[in-house]
């Protein structure tokens, strides 16, 4: 009798602990923020207008938070943002990589996915996706991997990113 009561102890233990984890790992998740613009006065996400790509060398940029709410106060010029999710990451080291997306290219000369994006932390928490990574359309490079950026990110939107309420409260893809 004894023993079947300790077994029931040590099962339910392991019950608790299992269940424990599972609730726990969803917590673990290591997200990145892009902003966006949404259209007029709607909700609506405006893809051509918030996926610029620039800079030296010419990326398309991501914020790490460790909440949506600590994202939406430390990127409030913008309406909606989008999160993506990179895993189980615990303080990734600086030039630490994560494959993105899957599937064909979407549009102009796309690169082929899986994207990879890059821990660069400069800014602090900052992540990006060099642009030849994304197009090697020419001229006008930064433009067409913005379109493209833009093509993928919105047919992953409500399946593989999540589209969040910034600034507004009625974020929409």
């Amino acid at each position: 009798m004894q023993i079947v009561k300790r077994r029931s102890r040590v099962l339910a233990a392991m019950i608790t602990a299992v269940a424990a984890l599972g609730a726990i790992s969803p917590a673990h998740a290591y997200e990145v923020y892009h902003g966006l613009r949404t259209i007029g006065t709607t909700g609506n996400v405006d893809w051509a207008l918030s996926f610029g790509v620039s800079g030296t060398p010419s990326n398309l940029s991501f914020s790490h938070y460790a909440t949506d709410h600590d994202a939406q106060v430390g990127m409030p010029t913008f309406t909606c943002l989008l999160k993506i999710d990179l895993g189980a990451l615990h303080g990734p080291a600086v030039n630490s990589e994560v494959q993105i997306g899957i599937g064909p290219p979407t549009a102009d000369v796309a690169r082929a996915f899986p994207w990879t994006i890059v821990f660069d932390n400069n800014p602090a928490g900052h992540w990006s996706i060099a642009r030849d990574r994304i197009s090697s359309l020419e001229p006008a490079a930064n433009a067409a991997a913005g379109r493209v950026a833009a093509a993928f990110f919105r047919n992953l939107a409500n399946r593989k990113v999540a589209i969040i309420n910034g600034s507004r409260g009625d974020c929409a893809p």
